[in-house]
């Protein structure tokens, strides 16, 4: 998980030791403008996940 909140440049990037508790707590933090661009990113041909993932998302 840590790989992917690194390569997507995720907020924080900071996904602490529990790594099924960090979107439930405070560990991993992003701002609304950061949500937007990876969502952006996300719907671009830039996307960094694979294709199947990119046409998923734009669904």
């Amino acid at each position: 998980m840590q790989r992917w909140i690194d390569t997507i440049r995720y907020g924080n990037k900071r996904i602490g030791g529990a790594i099924d508790q960090f979107w439930l707590n405070d560990t991993l933090q992003i701002s609304p403008d950061e949500q937007v661009g990876l969502m952006k990113n996300c719907i671009s041909t830039n996307c960094l996940f694979s294709q199947r993932s990119h046409r998923i998302v734009r669904v």
